[in-house]
């Protein structure tokens, strides 16, 4: 039996594909986990039984990307998996996606909360995840010099969130229910 702990870490410190160990509060570990979560969640929304098979595939493949961005940053900067990490993840899809969805839904007029249903508010978690994640590539990003592909990753990170918006819309819409409407409140 191969033990999944190795006792390497328990000074703080991680090792990343060919690289030297760093801490584990470092802003590389900082967005591998940020992302990680991510991945998570879009786990956890995909585990609900969405009545849309396409859906469920297009999630299966977004944790499928998300793993592959993490791999191309904890990897050495010659890797290929950073030189091939902008062909490997696509805003083009998702604005389909995006698109897809979007046609079946009434135009937005007011701002929403997150909730409605179970679904949907797992997508608002996935959205407010991803945002969360975007925000941290982006200060790993301008941090040190980094490649191009991972302005890539960011664009990415910045439809991802759009994605999980409307996919909360879309969900809510397939189970007959209603945004959940912003109603202003006025301090007294």
């Amino acid at each position: 039996m191969v033990k999944i702990y190795t006792r390497t870490g328990d000074d703080g410190t991680t090792g990343l594909f060919g690289r030297d160990r760093v801490s584990k509060c470092s802003q590389i570990i900082q967005t591998l986990g940020d992302i990680d979560e991510l991945n998570s969640f879009v786990g956890l929304l995909n585990s609900f039984s969405l009545t849309d098979p396409q859906l469920h595939s297009e999630l299966r493949r977004i944790q499928n990307q998300l793993f592959d961005i993490g791999s191309a940053i904890a990897a050495p900067l010659d890797s290929p998996l950073v030189s091939n990490l902008a062909t490997n993840i696509s805003t083009d899809v998702l604005e389909a996606q995006i698109d897809r969805m979007q046609s079946e839904l009434p135009t937005l007029q007011n701002f929403i909360l997150p909730g409605g249903g179970r679904e949907s508010a797992a997508a608002h978690v996935c959205r407010a995840t991803c945002r969360k994640a975007e925000r941290s590539l982006v200060t790993f990003y301008d941090s040190a010099a980094q490649p191009l592909e991972f302005l890539t990753a960011i664009q990415y990170f910045n439809r991802l969130s759009d994605y999980f918006f409307v996919v909360a819309r879309y969900l809510n819409h397939q189970a007959g229910l209603e945004d959940v409407l912003w109603e202003p409140t006025t301090l007294k």
